[in-house]
Protein backbone atom coordinates (compact mmCIF):
# COMPACT_ATOMS: atom_id res chain seq x y z
CA UNK A 1 0.00 0.00 0.00
CA UNK A 2 1.13 3.61 -0.80
CA UNK A 3 2.27 5.71 2.27
CA UNK A 4 0.05 8.90 1.85
CA UNK A 5 2.46 11.45 1.64
CA UNK A 6 2.92 14.41 4.10
CA UNK A 7 5.92 16.00 2.60
CA UNK A 8 6.85 17.77 -0.76
CA UNK A 9 10.69 18.06 -0.20
CA UNK A 10 13.20 15.86 0.52
CA UNK A 11 16.13 17.79 2.56
CA UNK A 12 19.51 16.13 2.10
CA UNK A 13 22.47 17.45 4.24
CA UNK A 14 25.30 17.07 6.42
CA UNK A 15 25.30 17.49 9.79
CA UNK A 16 27.56 19.83 10.03
CA UNK A 17 25.05 22.40 7.60
CA UNK A 18 22.18 21.83 10.35
CA UNK A 19 21.70 25.99 10.65
CA UNK A 20 21.53 26.25 6.55
CA UNK A 21 19.43 23.06 6.36
CA UNK A 22 17.06 24.39 9.23
CA UNK A 23 16.64 27.94 7.62
CA UNK A 24 15.95 26.32 4.29
CA UNK A 25 12.94 24.23 5.87
CA UNK A 26 11.83 27.18 7.69
CA UNK A 27 11.83 29.34 4.50
CA UNK A 28 10.01 26.62 2.46
CA UNK A 29 7.72 25.48 4.97
CA UNK A 30 6.46 29.30 5.39
CA UNK A 31 5.53 28.70 2.10
CA UNK A 32 3.32 26.13 2.50
CA UNK A 33 6.03 23.47 1.02
CA UNK A 34 6.58 20.64 3.55
CA UNK A 35 9.62 19.11 4.07
CA UNK A 36 11.16 16.05 5.23
CA UNK A 37 14.61 16.68 7.16
CA UNK A 38 16.37 14.42 9.39
CA UNK A 39 16.45 13.60 12.25
CA UNK A 40 13.98 15.97 12.97
CA UNK A 41 11.18 13.66 11.37
CA UNK A 42 12.40 10.24 12.38
CA UNK A 43 10.01 8.75 14.54
CA UNK A 44 12.02 7.49 17.99
CA UNK A 45 12.60 3.85 18.00
CA UNK A 46 12.51 3.73 14.46
CA UNK A 47 15.75 2.48 12.06
CA UNK A 48 17.08 5.19 10.53
CA UNK A 49 18.06 4.16 7.39
CA UNK A 50 14.32 2.35 6.21
CA UNK A 51 12.78 5.80 7.32
CA UNK A 52 15.17 8.09 5.00
CA UNK A 53 15.09 5.49 2.53
CA UNK A 54 11.17 6.07 2.84
CA UNK A 55 10.66 9.69 2.64
CA UNK A 56 13.01 9.79 -0.51
CA UNK A 57 10.28 7.34 -2.26
CA UNK A 58 7.62 9.54 -0.38
CA UNK A 59 9.02 12.95 -1.90
CA UNK A 60 8.44 14.94 -4.75
CA UNK A 61 11.73 17.10 -4.65
CA UNK A 62 15.03 15.76 -3.79
CA UNK A 63 16.71 18.79 -2.46
CA UNK A 64 20.72 18.47 -1.95
CA UNK A 65 22.56 21.26 -0.20
CA UNK A 66 25.63 21.18 -1.77
CA UNK A 67 28.23 22.10 0.81
CA UNK A 68 31.83 21.37 1.36
CA UNK A 69 30.41 19.11 3.98
CA UNK A 70 28.09 17.37 2.27
CA UNK A 71 30.43 16.97 -0.60
CA UNK A 72 32.17 14.51 1.38
CA UNK A 73 29.64 12.32 3.41
CA UNK A 74 28.87 9.06 2.83
CA UNK A 75 25.47 9.23 4.20
CA UNK A 76 24.49 11.99 1.85
CA UNK A 77 26.16 10.06 -1.34
CA UNK A 78 23.88 7.51 -0.63
CA UNK A 79 20.75 9.25 -0.40
CA UNK A 80 21.64 11.33 -3.63
CA UNK A 81 21.77 7.46 -5.19
CA UNK A 82 18.81 6.39 -3.76
CA UNK A 83 16.98 9.25 -5.38
CA UNK A 84 17.86 8.82 -8.64
CA UNK A 85 17.02 5.29 -8.19
CA UNK A 86 13.52 6.47 -7.47
CA UNK A 87 13.66 9.02 -10.80
CA UNK A 88 13.26 11.87 -8.52
CA UNK A 89 13.52 15.75 -9.66
CA UNK A 90 16.78 16.16 -7.70
CA UNK A 91 18.05 20.05 -7.05
CA UNK A 92 21.54 20.99 -5.74
CA UNK A 93 21.36 24.12 -4.14
CA UNK A 94 24.73 25.85 -3.71
CA UNK A 95 25.62 29.09 -1.60
CA UNK A 96 28.92 29.14 -3.16
CA UNK A 97 30.78 27.94 -5.90
CA UNK A 98 31.97 24.20 -5.61
CA UNK A 99 31.95 21.37 -7.19
CA UNK A 100 30.31 17.90 -6.88
CA UNK A 101 32.63 15.25 -5.61
CA UNK A 102 33.07 11.92 -8.23
CA UNK A 103 30.71 10.33 -5.21
CA UNK A 104 27.66 12.29 -6.46
CA UNK A 105 28.57 14.03 -9.94
CA UNK A 106 27.03 11.01 -12.05
CA UNK A 107 23.70 11.36 -10.54
CA UNK A 108 23.10 15.25 -10.58
CA UNK A 109 25.09 16.46 -13.68
CA UNK A 110 21.85 16.53 -15.55
CA UNK A 111 19.98 18.31 -12.76
CA UNK A 112 18.70 21.89 -12.46
CA UNK A 113 21.14 23.70 -10.36
CA UNK A 114 20.28 26.73 -7.91
CA UNK A 115 22.55 29.05 -6.85
CA UNK A 116 22.41 31.71 -4.23
CA UNK A 117 25.82 33.17 -4.44
CA UNK A 118 24.85 36.90 -4.55
CA UNK A 119 21.16 36.84 -4.20
CA UNK A 120 19.34 36.13 -0.92
CA UNK A 121 18.17 32.76 -0.46
CA UNK A 122 14.78 33.04 0.27
CA UNK A 123 14.51 34.19 -3.29
CA UNK A 124 16.10 30.96 -5.01
CA UNK A 125 13.81 28.97 -2.64
CA UNK A 126 10.93 31.04 -4.02
CA UNK A 127 11.87 29.25 -7.28
CA UNK A 128 12.32 25.85 -5.43
CA UNK A 129 8.97 25.77 -4.30
CA UNK A 130 8.00 26.77 -7.84
CA UNK A 131 9.22 23.80 -9.05
CA UNK A 132 7.79 21.62 -6.38
CA UNK A 133 4.58 22.47 -7.39
CA UNK A 134 5.44 21.71 -10.96
CA UNK A 135 6.27 18.40 -10.58
CA UNK A 136 3.23 17.79 -8.24
CA UNK A 137 0.83 18.88 -10.93
CA UNK A 138 3.01 17.36 -13.73
CA UNK A 139 3.74 20.77 -15.20
CA UNK A 140 6.90 21.99 -17.22
CA UNK A 141 9.39 22.85 -14.91
CA UNK A 142 9.95 26.78 -15.13
CA UNK A 143 12.68 28.90 -15.70
CA UNK A 144 15.22 29.54 -13.64
CA UNK A 145 16.11 33.27 -12.95
CA UNK A 146 19.08 34.62 -13.70
CA UNK A 147 20.62 35.90 -10.31
CA UNK A 148 20.67 39.62 -10.29
CA UNK A 149 22.51 41.08 -7.25
CA UNK A 150 21.74 44.73 -5.71
CA UNK A 151 22.90 46.53 -2.65
CA UNK A 152 19.85 45.67 -1.49
CA UNK A 153 20.18 41.72 -2.13
CA UNK A 154 23.52 41.98 -0.74
CA UNK A 155 22.25 43.46 2.06
CA UNK A 156 19.66 40.61 2.78
CA UNK A 157 22.09 37.77 2.06
CA UNK A 158 24.36 39.01 4.54
CA UNK A 159 22.00 39.04 7.19
CA UNK A 160 20.41 35.31 6.16
CA UNK A 161 23.77 34.29 7.12
CA UNK A 162 23.81 36.02 10.56
CA UNK A 163 20.83 34.00 11.04
CA UNK A 164 22.39 30.88 11.01
CA UNK A 165 24.17 31.93 14.18
CA UNK A 166 22.32 33.64 16.66
CA UNK A 167 24.80 35.84 18.34
CA UNK A 168 26.10 36.88 14.81
CA UNK A 169 22.24 37.77 13.76
CA UNK A 170 22.38 40.10 16.97
CA UNK A 171 25.70 41.45 16.05
CA UNK A 172 24.40 42.09 12.21
CA UNK A 173 21.04 43.39 13.29
CA UNK A 174 22.78 46.29 15.74
CA UNK A 175 25.40 46.70 11.77
CA UNK A 176 22.12 47.55 10.12
CA UNK A 177 21.27 50.51 12.15
CA UNK A 178 25.37 51.74 11.90
CA UNK A 179 25.40 51.14 8.04
CA UNK A 180 22.19 53.18 7.14
CA UNK A 181 23.55 56.24 8.98
CA UNK A 182 26.99 55.53 7.26
CA UNK A 183 25.21 55.64 3.81
CA UNK A 184 23.31 58.54 4.59
CA UNK A 185 26.45 60.74 5.42
CA UNK A 186 29.15 59.52 2.93
CA UNK A 187 27.25 57.60 0.19
CA UNK A 188 28.10 54.04 -0.60
CA UNK A 189 30.14 52.81 -3.43
CA UNK A 190 28.44 54.80 -6.03
CA UNK A 191 25.14 54.87 -4.72
CA UNK A 192 22.59 57.26 -5.20
CA UNK A 193 22.53 58.27 -1.11
CA UNK A 194 18.85 59.64 -1.70
CA UNK A 195 17.62 56.13 -3.28
CA UNK A 196 19.40 54.09 -0.69
CA UNK A 197 17.39 56.22 2.01
CA UNK A 198 14.28 55.85 0.33
CA UNK A 199 14.48 52.27 0.15
CA UNK A 200 15.57 51.93 3.89
CA UNK A 201 12.89 50.83 5.86
CA UNK A 202 11.78 48.44 3.08
CA UNK A 203 15.30 46.69 2.81
CA UNK A 204 15.25 46.62 6.82
CA UNK A 205 12.01 45.07 6.81
CA UNK A 206 13.41 42.42 4.24
CA UNK A 207 16.46 42.08 6.36
CA UNK A 208 15.33 41.74 9.95
CA UNK A 209 12.00 40.42 9.08
CA UNK A 210 11.90 37.98 6.01
CA UNK A 211 8.91 35.91 6.98
CA UNK A 212 7.06 39.12 7.92
CA UNK A 213 3.38 38.47 7.06
CA UNK A 214 2.10 40.71 4.27
CA UNK A 215 -1.02 41.88 6.67
CA UNK A 216 1.79 43.50 8.45
CA UNK A 217 2.88 46.66 7.51
CA UNK A 218 6.42 47.53 7.21
CA UNK A 219 6.86 51.04 8.43
CA UNK A 220 9.27 52.88 10.36
CA UNK A 221 7.67 52.01 13.98
CA UNK A 222 8.13 48.33 12.78
CA UNK A 223 11.66 48.86 12.47
CA UNK A 224 12.04 50.57 15.27
CA UNK A 225 10.53 48.57 17.91
CA UNK A 226 12.39 45.49 16.13
CA UNK A 227 15.70 47.37 16.55
CA UNK A 228 14.89 48.16 20.42
CA UNK A 229 13.63 44.52 21.17
CA UNK A 230 16.82 43.20 19.89
CA UNK A 231 19.41 45.83 21.55
CA UNK A 232 17.27 44.53 24.93
CA UNK A 233 17.81 40.83 23.87
CA UNK A 234 21.60 41.50 23.28
CA UNK A 235 21.79 43.23 26.70
CA UNK A 236 20.30 40.09 28.18
CA UNK A 237 22.30 37.92 26.78
CA UNK A 238 25.66 39.32 27.90
CA UNK A 239 24.09 39.95 31.56
CA UNK A 240 23.18 36.32 31.62
CA UNK A 241 26.71 35.03 30.20
CA UNK A 242 27.40 31.97 27.94
CA UNK A 243 26.24 29.38 30.15
CA UNK A 244 27.01 27.19 33.41
CA UNK A 245 28.58 23.71 32.32
CA UNK A 246 27.39 22.53 35.64
CA UNK A 247 23.68 23.17 34.57
CA UNK A 248 23.06 22.59 31.22
CA UNK A 249 19.22 22.57 31.97
CA UNK A 250 19.19 26.55 32.37
CA UNK A 251 21.79 27.02 29.51
CA UNK A 252 19.21 24.98 26.74
CA UNK A 253 16.55 26.76 28.45
CA UNK A 254 18.59 30.12 27.11
CA UNK A 255 19.45 29.25 23.89
CA UNK A 256 15.61 27.62 23.40
CA UNK A 257 14.62 31.46 24.17
CA UNK A 258 16.86 32.98 22.44
CA UNK A 259 16.41 31.37 18.92
CA UNK A 260 12.54 31.59 20.01
CA UNK A 261 13.48 35.15 20.10
CA UNK A 262 15.08 35.64 16.59
CA UNK A 263 12.25 33.00 15.18
CA UNK A 264 9.54 35.93 16.27
CA UNK A 265 11.93 38.73 15.06
CA UNK A 266 11.79 37.13 11.73
CA UNK A 267 8.00 37.11 11.54
CA UNK A 268 7.68 40.31 12.78
CA UNK A 269 5.55 39.25 15.59
CA UNK A 270 6.39 41.41 18.14
CA UNK A 271 4.25 40.34 21.20
CA UNK A 272 5.75 36.94 21.17
CA UNK A 273 9.64 38.97 20.92
CA UNK A 274 8.37 40.88 24.18
CA UNK A 275 6.99 37.46 25.87
CA UNK A 276 11.00 35.92 25.29
CA UNK A 277 12.17 38.62 26.72
CA UNK A 278 10.50 38.75 29.79
CA UNK A 279 11.38 34.43 30.28
CA UNK A 280 15.06 36.22 29.21
CA UNK A 281 14.80 38.89 32.04
CA UNK A 282 13.52 36.52 34.59
CA UNK A 283 16.32 34.13 34.40
CA UNK A 284 18.47 36.64 36.05
CA UNK A 285 16.57 36.11 39.06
Amino acid sequence: MQVKKSHSVFLSHASKDHRLAKQVVEILEQQGVGCWIAPRDIAAGSSYGEEIAKAIENSSVFLLLLTDASNTSMPVANEVERAFSYQKTIIPLRVREISPSKKIEYYISASQWVDAFSTPLAERLDYIAAVVQAVEQKQGIPELPVEAPSFSSRMRRVFESFGRNPIGYSLGLTGVAFLAVLVGMLGFAGFKTKELLNEGTATQCQVMMPLRPETVPCDNKLVDQAMKLNAIKIGLLGELGPGDPRDPKRTKQKWDLIHNFDSALRRADVAEMERYLADLSAMKK
